[in-house]
């Protein structure tokens, strides 16, 4: 046991800690206040360079040919906020060689896409898509429309 001036030091620490965990708790809520608006200004600006250029601005094709910003970190949010089964029609579009689900999956969380069973809202998002098909061994690939092939 311990006598009372121990037990007052010890109230006091704890009480100090106390006080000192409700201020992280709320630097917690603020930054992800700030997390949130932040990601929603991204995308909103994603969307809309992608509709202005005519493609993705994270595409191979639109990376040769516009100068390359070095202060962007491309990849890392590319995804972030988008809905799974466009996402996966923009990784497949973009691939030379055909991807199974789980590379699919792999690439959407790279890219900053968070969604409750990604899996599953992809897979469905691909399933009866158009210009969607599988191959034998189960990998996704794209088939071009007519619109989409250049003309030379």
């Amino acid at each position: 046991m311990v006598d009372k001036a121990q037990a007052i030091e010890l109230l006091t620490a704890l009480t100090n800690e106390e006080a000192t965990l409700a201020q992280a708790v709320q630097r917690l809520r603020t930054a992800n206040t700030e997390y949130d608006l932040a990601s929603s200004r991204f995308a909103a600006i994603r969307d809309l360079v992608t509709r202005r250029l005519g493609g993705s601005p994270y595409s191979e094709r639109l990376r040769q040919t516009y100068a390359p910003n070095p202060r962007l970190q491309l990849d890392e949010y590319r995804f972030l906020g988008m809905n799974p089964a466009d996402a996966a029609l923009e990784v497949v579009r973009e691939s030379s060689y055909p991807l199974t689900l789980d590379a699919i999956v792999e690439r959407l969380v790279a890219g900053g896409l968070v969604w409750p069973n990604l899996l599953r809202s992809v897979n469905a998002g691909l399933m009866n898509r158009s210009g969607i098909e599988k191959d034998a061994d189960g990998g996704y690939y794209y088939v071009p429309e007519e619109e989409d092939i250049p003309f030379d």
